[in-house]
């Protein structure tokens, strides 16, 4: 795995997207991406149907028409070598106003998964406008063994699956630890390549078990230019509430524990800088499906590996 200590997520990754200063500009190594859709279009299927991804309804954001989205594939392959192996750089999602689905990722070269998200995005909307980034049918080893095994326990009081939808604040364990998954290192990615430091940050995650897979939420927030701005904000509900009890405490201090313990038994590798991850394995399943809603209407769903 990437990140190998809870710890450095705890104190890089959230501040490199809070803050503008030289220092941290240095320490980051994740470059403002320069690609285009238009380097890439050779390689999209743009003819494909779009289709409402019933996976983000449950999420409570504003429903989305059919017409509202913007399907989007690509693929790249590798002519010396036979299919279906052959594939070195998919994306396959869906982008509406505000909101970007990514449904099926694979990279062994060429641009960061990080970096075709964005293009895809800034297809059709200024990145300005983006608040929500979902990966719908999570099967990725680390990422779903982290939810599962480690965050969804008896011991930490939850149990997995769990269909009801948790979130998880910027600067609680969980939040950093789902951040330093290979997936939320994706998305963390996302951010720090699309806009200018200290500008926008990740504010919270969402996990759930809905459609019999693992569906994940990423809510995008402008960040405060000044303190003085911080100062007149609202308080938020989080900020309003009284002192943990006792047995919150040690409920989370339980919780940091596993957690660092899920971290310590990942295999250390080296930081790929100026991208995500360059994964040696598929990020997604590359097969699809069709499973029926409670309407029993077909629809196709895409899952992550």
């Amino acid at each position: 795995m990437k990140i190998s200590t809870l710890s450095k997520y705890e104190g890089h990754e959230p501040r490199w997207m809070d803050s503008s200063s030289k220092s941290t500009l240095q320490e980051c190594k994740v470059q403002k991406s320069k690609l285009k859709f238009k380097e890439m279009e050779h390689l999209a299927y743009l003819g494909e149907t779009p289709y409402h991804p019933v996976q983000v309804d449950d999420f409570g954001i504003d429903r989305l028409q059919k017409k509202d989205w913007i399907k989007t594939k690509i693929v790249e392959t590798d002519p010396r070598i036979l299919p279906p192996n052959n594939t070195i750089n998919k994306w396959e999602g869906l982008a509406a106003p505000g909101v970007l689905v990514i449904e099926e990722i694979k990279r062994k070269a060429g641009p960061y998964i990080s970096e075709i998200s964005q293009a895809v995005y800034e297809r059709s909307f200024s990145i300005d406008t983006l608040k929500r980034i979902y990966i719908l049918d999570v099967r990725n080893t680390d990422t779903l063994n982290f939810v599962s095994e480690t965050l969804y326990t008896a011991r930490n009081g939850l149990e997995w699956p769990d269909e009801e939808i948790r979130y998880w604040d910027k600067g609680t364990p969980e939040f950093n630890a789902l951040l330093g998954t290979e997936i939320g290192q994706v998305v963390a990615h996302i951010v720090l390549g699309a806009f200018d430091r200290g500008t926008r940050h990740i504010s919270r995650i969402g996990t759930a078990f809905l459609c019999d897979e693992l569906q994940l939420q990423f809510e995008l927030e402008a960040t405060p230019s000044s303190p003085s701005h911080t100062a007149h904000l609202p308080a938020s509900p989080a900020a309003a509430k009284s002192e943990p009890s006792e047995e919150q405490k040690q409920r989370l201090a339980r919780l940091s524990a596993s957690i660092r313990q899920f971290f310590a038994g990942q295999k250390k590798t080296s930081s790929t800088p100026g991208g995500p991850l360059n994964l040696k394995r598929k990020l997604m399943r590359p097969d699809d499906d069709e499973s029926r809603d409670d309407g029993g209407k077909k629809r196709k769903r895409h899952r992550t590996q």
